[in-house]
């Protein structure tokens, strides 16, 4: 489960745990008002259901909200009307929380101006409607608080929503920093191949041509161009190899470095114990490639909050109490790496424990 998607959970559960409380809440509201014989039984029942849909509306439109989808304009009706019947049934001053659950649901989709003028709305029917029920308070003292509620609730919602999209397009960029550094790294490979063969190929290719036309004129000549062709790809290929090797070597303490700055960009806290700065270069190299797979995978599930990096008597362990599905513990990545330290005689171990997972990777001395 990704860090985003344990966030989408949080805000959904906290909303439906919120609606939960006020469905409830007014539930026993309107049975303690049949006990004490104020409305009919029917009544109380039909204010029940109206309660429980109206805030079930609350909870789709919100999860609605949270997907971009398009503003559900016929749930919105639907849940005025059942909020204005709960409101007009129940004898109870505090059934207004129907209406309010809708005001909360308009401020999630219409403009400001719009949201507005329910609200406004709203409060004046409240006001009137308790004041003819119930009574007992002054109407604008009445409206004041009624007003103070919408306005904190339709804010409340505003702000929720807003940090959610913040969030989310948050997660978004950093996902299109993650594929952009790949897309730089394959084309600054690309270029360098260029560079190296592009020369060289062309060269081989004219001498190509000059010895095909030279080999029954001067044969001589023709078998010197082939020569000089034949070293001219042996140079290619030795230039290619240098500059795979390139790639291939990595400097162990800048991929920790790089790691621990990538992780805690990503926001997890990254610590690390290198205790192996007088390793021979080969295994420093082949450290440095867990290194950096460790991360990789750590990046990519998405799920850890905490990673710690140690280095010691010849031995690597990185762990990360993110656990993600079973099925991805060992990739084309850790099988790759795992060939590499078995070609030296070292292994490598990916698995999880309790509580974390743990790569762990040695090379004999």
């Amino acid at each position: 489960m990704t860090r985003l998607e344990k966030a989408r959970k949080a805000f959904v559960y906290t909303t439906d745990i919120s609606v939960g409380i006020i469905a409830v809440s007014l539930s026993i509201r309107a049975v303690w008002a049949a006990y004490e014989d104020i409305v009919s039984v029917p009544v109380v029942v039909l204010t029940v259901v109206l309660a429980f849909g109206v805030c079930m509306s609350f909870a789709r439109t919100c999860r609605a909200a949270m997907r971009s989808a398009r503003r559900p304009t016929l749930e919105l009706v639907l849940a005025g009307v059942a909020g204005a019947a709960a409101l007009l049934l129940s004898p109870r001053a505090d059934a207004g929380a129907t209406a309010l659950v809708w005001t909360a649901m308009t401020a999630l989709y219409l403009p400001w101006w719009a949201v507005i003028a329910c609200g406004a709305g709203m409060v004046g029917a409240t006001t009137i409607y308790y004041d003819m029920t119930v009574g007992g308070v002054s109407p604008w003292l009445n409206a004041l608080f009624v007003a103070f509620q919408v306005a904190a609730v339709c804010a409340f919602v505003r702000v929720w929503l807003f940090l959610w999209r913040v969030l989310k397009e948050a997660h978004q960029a950093q996902d299109a920093k993650t594929q952009l550094a790949v897309s730089e790294e394959r084309l600054r490979f690309a270029r360098d191949l260029h560079d190296l063969l592009g020369h060289s190929l062309s060269v081989i290719s004219v001498k190509s041509e000059l010895a095909a036309k030279l080999v029954e004129r001067r044969p001589d000549q023709a078998t010197a161009e082939i020569m000089e062709v034949r070293r001219l790809a042996k140079e290619s290929l030795r230039e290619v190899r240098t500059a795979v090797q390139g790639y291939r070597s990595l400097d162990l303490d800048q991929e920790l470095t790089s790691a621990r700055s990538v992780l805690e960009a990503a926001g997890v806290e990254c610590d690390v114990a290198n205790d192996g700065r007088q390793l021979p270069d080969r295994t420093r190299t082949l450290f440095a490639w867990v290194v950096r797979e460790g991360a990789t995978n750590v990046l990519k599930h998405r799920t850890a909050a905490r990673c710690l990096i140690t280095i010691e008597h010849g031995v690597l362990e990185m762990r990360n109490d993110g656990l993600g599905p079973a099925a991805e513990v060992h990739g084309s990545g850790l099988d790759g790496l795992a060939e590499r330290l078995a070609a030296v005689g070292g292994k490598l171990d990916a698995r999880r424990t309790s509580t974390e997972f743990l790569l762990r990777a040695e090379v004999p001395a």
